[in-house]
């Protein structure tokens, strides 16, 4: 089978590839914006067996992405617009995935993965401490809440508009070595101060190499076209708790917690002095962007094991061992 993984150059790319070569796949396509040489020849002399191409290259090109898309049967769909400012976030999701999702329609396509995220959740409009599963509403104003937001979205809706034979894997908060140092979930570092918006409100983590597990058998599991699934850990920790392990082990944070109904007044005010003052302080964070982003919820990996047979490997403990000697070294 030929397999086209893009963002395979990325933070959850490459652990998706290092799993999908360790089941010696035969044919795998990568497609990535840069990549060294070193790791091209690293490659392919520990994995010999697989047929493995190269396209380096922007989706955002049509041409270049009907190449991609050229005689690929399964397709793992990571690449994602994270840099830049908001119109640069959606147009490198939304466009470079309009045109790979066109040019697979002409392809002999099996199954499309797209990886999505839990940012699209309408939490906004959930309960207070509501269990989180598949078929809970989706974000009914994403352009109220964030640009990246707004791009999944689009991604998911653009797998439908083209009518491909698809999953979507919506993870949590993906940490691992080589993965961003502490999520906004927790909380916002604002000059030397760290702002701890997060309490004591879980996160939804999983480590990389969960959760590319759970992503490469959500291609190979037969008979799951058109599900969605959610990819979170068995073990998980309060933002508070990660927070207070972070300081402790990798670096010393100046933090200030905010309780969540302050957080609530104060992105009122913000919002109420942005519209009387006709925007000389951006609305950068509203009531909206806080129920969003830090309201207390319940996560369910439930189906993830259900369809896909999928278990957390990497126990928790061991994972943050892993992560924290990264960003220490990263630091020194």
């Amino acid at each position: 089978m030929k397999i086209l993984v893009t963002g395979a150059t990325g933070f959850l790319g490459r652990c998706v590839v290092n799993n999908l070569l360790g089941r010696r796949v035969e044919h795998l396509r990568l497609v990535g914006r840069s990549v060294s040489p070193e790791t091209i020849r690293s490659l392919q002399a520990r994995f010999p067996q697989t047929a493995i191409e190269w396209r380096l290259g922007d989706l955002t090109d049509r041409a270049f992405a009907a190449q991609a898309a050229q005689g690929m049967e399964l397709v793992y769909h990571l690449a994602a617009g994270m840099r830049g400012n908001g119109p640069e976030v959606i147009f490198n999701t939304a466009v470079g995935t309009d045109y790979l999702f066109a040019a697979l329609r002409e392809q002999p396509v099996k199954r499309v993965v797209l990886v999505s995220s839990f940012a699209v959740y309408g939490l906004t409009q959930a309960s207070w401490n509501c269990r989180l599963a598949e078929d809970a509403p989706v974000e009914l104003h994403p352009e109220r809440r964030d640009p990246y937001t707004y791009a999944k979205l689009k991604q998911e809706q653009l797998l439908k508009k083209y009518a491909l034979p698809g999953v979507i894997v919506r993870p949590g908060v993906i940490y691992g070595e080589g993965g961003p140092a502490l999520s906004a979930r927790v909380g916002l570092k604002v000059g030397p101060l760290f702002l701890h918006l997060g309490g004591r409100a879980w996160l939804p983590l999983t480590y990389v190499e969960n959760c590319a597990d759970a992503i490469v058998l959500a291609g190979l599991k037969e008979g799951i076209e058109g599900e969605v699934i959610n990819v979170t850990d068995d073990e998980l920790l309060r933002a508070s708790q990660y927070r207070r392990r972070y300081s402790r082990h990798v670096a010393r944070l100046r933090s200030v917690t905010v309780p969540y109904p302050l957080l609530l007044l104060l992105s009122s005010v913000l919002l109420w002095y942005h519209r009387v003052s006709h925007g000389q302080l951006p609305a950068v964070l509203t009531p909206y962007k806080v129920g969003a982003a830090w309201k207390h919820c319940r996560f369910d990996n439930s189906k993830a094991k259900k369809l896909l047979g999928w278990q957390p490997k990497v126990g928790l403990e061991e994972a943050l061992q892993r992560t924290f000697q990264s960003l220490r070294q990263a630091s020194s």
